[in-house]
């Protein structure tokens, strides 16, 4: 069961570094990887609708409407990252709220709505085997530069992490069956000729 020590100890391992037991453990390296580990990780999980971060949930109208062209307001769930879709039934953006904070869902959809999200999984045993791979080697790109001061290597691991996030993508995307192509005169009259 990695953790994300270990997750950070086979990115130290990639640029020859020694292994850390604690991100708290004060070093140069578990400081490096305290840091860079939450925000690489935000932006590798927002970049893709991964299987094992995607997530669904129903939400009840804000009590305060929103100040904006669009009739309600939602609060999205804490751990969202990147709101995939709302409805498809009417338009919608995310936006700051009021208090510049808090992240609100604006649309002229009437509560309740069905969100599909993006949520923050920091935990290595929920990610894809791909994902998890990809990961370490991205980490590695950015701690080759602040810990082995090689700059030149730490470009050269991430355009090899940039390449195992498409092939993770890829897996990630044949999980699952096809959305259905509903047939319509046009798609018939297309196949008929």
């Amino acid at each position: 069961m990695p953790s994300q020590v270990d997750v950070c100890n086979s990115s130290l391992g990639f640029i020859g570094q020694p292994v850390i037991s604690a991100l708290t453990e004060g070093s140069k390296a578990a400081n490096d990887c305290a840091r860079e580990f939450p925000i690489l990780l935000r932006g590798a999980l927002r970049d893709h609708k991964w299987n094992f971060a995607y997530s669904r949930v129903s939400l009840a109208e804000d009590a305060t409407p929103p100040i904006s062209d669009y009739a309600h307001s939602y609060t999205p769930p804490a751990d969202a990252l990147r709101i995939w879709q709302v409805s498809d039934e009417y338009a919608w953006r995310v936006e700051l709220g009021p208090d510049g904070l808090i992240r609100k869902i604006l649309t002229d959809m009437p509560s309740p709505i069905i969100i599909e999200y993006i949520r923050y999984v920091d935990d290595p045993n929920v990610w894809s085997g791909g994902f998890t791979s990809a990961f370490i080697t991205l980490l590695a790109s950015r701690l080759a530069g602040s810990i082995a001061n090689d700059y030149k290597g730490g470009i050269t691991l991430y355009q090899r992490a940039v390449a195992e996030l498409w092939e993770a993508k890829a897996i990630d995307g044949q999980e699952g069956t096809q959305s259905r192509m509903e047939s319509t005169t046009l798609t018939t009259d297309v196949r008929i000729g």
